[in-house]
């Protein structure tokens, strides 16, 4: 009987054996439900698979925990991670895309390029935002043509020299070349239009202006003239909040008339408010301050910035000497102030009030305290309503021509 029983677990070490060699297992274990222990870490992973856009968030998550993986097992345990967890085919690849592994997007690529095809924009932003030149060209292997992705190029131009990567931009403006200028403009639309507004605001804000006008350029061969004409107004506009004077300097350089394009700058530094950019355009660029930048400064006047009141103020005082002719002053003052009354600027009311009216106008009535006392005095009302905002400033009583003249 004992004989028997040790023959029995002889037999059966012998079949547990067998069984566990690596050729049986690895058999066996195909027919099992179940996870390669090493692969665990990857299941959080599969929602970035369906995300409406795979951010620098997302390639972050990824690579913590594909690149000690990757380390330790390299490129030969690639199939098998995909073969298990096929949601892990365009993980992979964002991940050779993110860290320049050309190597791991090719292999990768001749076992499941009609799974990734879809996804090659993705692929596409993803190198272009890590700065990844060389997978550029490697994404020709699962579909990628300068044809069929031009919006993304053109996007992506933006976004390098925004984040300083000259030779990225560089090489997708040679991309571009290769596509059909007519084809490309007829597929933009709003989004490249708040992209390009969100590249620009992001190089005035880190300053990085190396590649602005290159990229002005570039925009310019490629784009209708139309938006590069919205382009260079904001453009001035970030200059001016930015006081980034030398790029005023740079976008007026090749213009036919920088004088005019500097007196639209005035109307544009009274809507920022900024005393810094109204002093640089007044005693630099050499601007002469007109009616229309008072109307302006009057409807973008802001009660919650002091900095209203004084640039209102500094335009007042160089403008009101150079009116001579009663005619023209009254009428100048007149839209002046009726632009501040209708948008309700008190402040403004006051002001052009104040140094506009003759010495014996203020000597008789003073500064009116409240808008209903101005009403009284000088605005008549057109209709029914009698919100104030639809009163009308209509008399010159209060206006001189010259105090030495009284």
């Amino acid at each position: 009987m004992m004989a028997r029983h040790d023959a029995f677990e002889s037999s059966q070490d012998a079949s547990q054996q067998a069984l566990m060699s690596p050729d049986i297992l690895q058999l066996i274990c195909q027919f099992q439900p179940g996870l390669w222990e090493d692969m665990l870490s990857f299941l959080p992973l599969q929602g970035i698979n369906h995300a409406f856009e795979i951010t620098l968030a997302h390639m972050d998550d990824i690579q913590v925990v594909l690149m000690p993986w990757y380390n330790v097992y390299g490129l030969g345990r690639i199939p098998r991670l995909v073969a298990a967890l096929p949601f892990m085919k365009f993980i992979v690849l964002a991940f050779s895309a993110r860290v320049g592994d050309t190597q791991l997007l090719r292999a990768l690529a001749r076992t499941c390029k009609v799974d990734i095809v879809p996804r090659v924009g993705d692929l596409l932003t993803i190198a272009i935002d890590s700065n990844q030149v060389d997978v550029i060209a490697s994404l020709e292997c699962v579909g990628y043509t300068p044809e069929i992705h031009k919006k993304r190029l053109i996007d992506g131009i933006g976004d390098a020299v925004a984040r300083g990567h000259m030779t990225m931009a560089q090489y997708l403006a040679y991309e571009l070349n290769q596509v059909n200028l007519r084809a490309l403009r007829a597929s933009l639309n709003g989004n490249t239009q708040a992209k390009m507004s969100t590249n620009l605001k992001m190089i005035f804000a880190t300053k990085n202006f190396e590649g602005l006008q290159w990229l002005l350029n570039i925009w310019t061969h490629l784009l209708p003239p139309t938006w590069m004409s919205r382009c260079r107004r904001e453009c001035r506009l970030l200059a001016l909040e930015h006081q980034a004077w030398h790029i005023l300097v740079m976008l007026s350089t090749n213009d036919v008339n920088p004088a005019a394009k500097y007196d639209k700058d005035l109307i544009l530094a009274a809507k920022l408010a900024s005393l810094e950019a109204v002093h640089w355009l007044l005693s630099t660029a050499g601007v002469v301050v007109k009616y229309h930048h008072i109307v302006q400064a009057a409807k973008y006047f802001r009660s919650d910035n002091p900095n209203s009141s004084l640039l209102l103020e500094r335009l007042l005082a160089m403008w009101l000497p150079t009116l001579t002719e009663l005619e023209s002053k009254v009428q100048c003052l007149d839209i002046c102030m009726n632009e501040a009354v209708k948008s309700g600027h008190f402040e403004a009311v006051q002001m052009i009030w104040r140094m506009g009216a003759s010495k014996s106008t203020l000597q008789r009535y003073g500064t009116p305290t409240t808008m209903s006392e101005f009403a009284n005095l000088c605005v008549s009302n057109y209709g029914e309503n009698n919100n104030l905002t639809s009163l009308h400033w209509s008399c010159d009583w209060w206006i001189s021509i010259k105090e030495t003249k009284e």
